[in-house]
């Protein structure tokens, strides 16, 4: 189970990061709002910033619920940078984009004193999970289209390592977002457009437009944007439901406000549920020299050759990002890079502990005495071996059959009271409760007749 549960912690994590990462948009200190009355359709549409450079503060908080009862708390405060690096003869805006992050606030409750060993390395091994310093490349069309974006490859990339394939994996299906952020054509208020986009269709989303507010002087749209999201890994599942609001400038052509909800819909697999909410706020907006937007623009390029990299060959991908980093000492992209490489390796390490600990959690079995019982159940047996782990004990089956009172002596002792069976040989396999692997099945135990076990015991 240590594996499933760093699963589901990295899981939430990586969710949350990433739709909260997606939603970053600019707020301004302002919040109050008015009511805007508009006449007849209109036409949403981002205008360009090209050279300019914006910084947005940012918050984040989630809140993982176990079935256990176990609560995990995390906060997370940040800003981010973009800039509009030029548009092409399509009008498609090349943008890049720094993230630095504080270390998150984590802290759990409810959690059991035999439990907290376990729980206190699942977190320490969750915090891997944060990009606390990052920068990514997109390309977007004046409806808010993301055509392109490292960051979704990058996801991909890390979320396969994490998963212990070693393979990239689209697990959130944001390769083929294709996610318009406005409708094609002009729009009146209260009505709405849907979408379905993502890796096998996996991402729903319907937008209303609710209304215009004056926000900082400015008349903007109010969007409301549902969002469903279904995620498969293997037999387990998932689905996520997000709620963002987005106020958006129709007089500057982009978001100045966005704030965000998410929450997962708990299923019958045992993944708890995660509720996570985000906000931002502009804090200063900056026009380039020529000279620096010509320097910024030659390291994107650099970038973009690294990028190509993620999901298919990663090493590549670590190498040309950690040979940018050292001939850029000075680039104001190299902090970001530097935590993508961090990250990344934090990624295979954790691969590499997990598979380890899955690896020394199954249990084995070498001896059963005694080696044969009735058929009709009910005689204690002891079990020897290694790795049984208790609290809660292991399930032991015999020839298919759960056996009952189940004690775990020690990690190489168990004893356990046979289950009714057919007459022959009967495997006996163990399974411990957290680390869900099971032992290999122990051929050395049968099941004899009643009568024969009758008589053998009278001529004792």
């Amino acid at each position: 189970m240590i594996k499933q549960k760093c699963f589901v912690f990295g899981l939430a994590i990586l969710l949350a990061i990433s739709l909260f990462l997606m939603g970053c948009t600019t707020i301004p200190k302002s919040t109050q709002t008015t009511g805007i009355a508009e006449k007849g359709p209109v036409k949403l549409q981002l205008k360009p910033w090209v050279g300019e450079e914006q910084t947005s503060q940012m918050e984040s908080e989630s809140k993982v619920v176990m079935p256990t009862g176990w609560i995990l708390k995390i906060k997370i405060k940040g800003e981010y940078t973009s800039i509009c690096l030029g548009v092409d003869n399509a009008g498609v805006m090349k943008i890049i984009t720094t993230t630095r992050f504080s270390d998150p606030e984590q802290t759990m409750e409810n959690v059991p004193p035999d439990q907290a060993k376990f729980i206190e390395e699942a977190m320490k091994q969750s915090k891997g999970l944060y990009l606390t310093k990052t920068v990514s490349i997109s390309r977007m069309r004046p409806d808010g289209t993301v055509l392109d974006n490292s960051f979704s490859r990058m996801l991909g990339a890390v979320t396969g390592t994490l998963l212990s394939t070693g393979q990239a994996s689209d697990l959130f299906g944001f390769s083929n977002l294709q996610l318009s952020m406005f409708p094609d054509k002009p729009i009146n208020v209260g009505e709405s457009w849907t979408q379905q986009t993502g890796t096998n269709n996996n991402i729903n989303t319907k937008s209303t437009l609710l209304g215009f507010d004056e926000i900082q002087g400015q008349k903007c749209a109010k969007i409301q944007i549902e969002m469903l999201i279904k995620i498969q890994y293997g037999d387990i599942t998932s689905s996520s439901t997000s709620s963002l609001t987005e106020y958006f400038s129709t007089e500057d052509g982009l978001i100045v406000k966005s704030v965000g909800v998410n929450d997962t819909i708990p299923n019958q697999q045992e993944q708890g549920t995660t509720k996570n909410s985000f906000t931002t706020e502009l804090v200063k907006r900056k026009k380039l020299t020529p000279d620096e937007l010509k320097i910024i623009q030659a390291e994107a390029d650099e970038l973009d050759i690294a990028f190509g990299y993620l999901q298919k060959d990663n090493d590549s991908a670590n190498k040309t990002l950690q040979k940018f980093a050292d001939t850029h000492p000075q680039s104001r992209l190299k902090e970001g890079v530097e935590g993508i490489i961090t990250y990344m390796d934090t990624m295979k390490n954790m691969r590499e502990t997990t598979q380890k600990q899955i690896v020394e959690s199954i249990p084995t079995i070498t001896k059963v005495d005694p080696a044969m019982a009735s058929a009709s159940g009910g005689e204690w047996i002891t079990i020897t071996g290694k790795g049984f782990k208790d609290n809660p004990a292991p399930t032991v089956t015999i020839g298919g059959n759960p056996a009952t009172g189940v004690k775990v002596l020690s990690e190489t002792n168990i004893k356990a009271i046979v289950p009714a069976g057919i007459p022959g040989p009967a495997d006996i396999v163990i399974q411990n409760a957290y680390a869900k692997v099971k032992s290999l099945p122990f051929k050395g135990f049968s099941y004899e007749e009643q009568e024969q076990k009758t008589k053998e015991t009278q001529s004792k």
